[in-house]
């Protein structure tokens, strides 16, 4: 039981850390300020969420960040930064359902 305990703290400390990289990375990584603010919009509703405890709707959230990332690829969004936010929402994407 302990172990158990132990891995989902260590997931929470997974997604919290990459929630900070996200904020700070987010702006110089996408190049139009609509996209910019709908991508935003869809991590400020995963980390609100997210630290109710609200795993499945914060999973559903960044699921969509996803998908209007890979949407926007090559068009407003680099490839370099493509990959560089679809590897942090994918370890989110893992550690959250890791505490499913």
């Amino acid at each position: 039981m302990m172990e158990s305990l132990c891995g989902k703290v260590e997931k929470k400390i997974d997604v919290a850390t990459s929630l900070d990289t996200f904020g700070t990375d987010l702006p110089d990584l996408i190049n139009q300020q609509g996209i910019l603010r709908s991508l935003q919009a869809k991590l400020d509703a995963f980390t609100k969420h997210y630290r109710k405890g609200d795993y499945r709707p914060a999973l559903n959230e960044i699921n969509a960040f996803a998908s209007e990332l890979s949407a926007q690829r090559g068009k407003h969004v680099s490839e370099q930064g493509y990959q560089k936010l679809k590897a942090y929402a994918d370890t989110i994407v893992n550690s959250l359902n890791g505490l499913l």
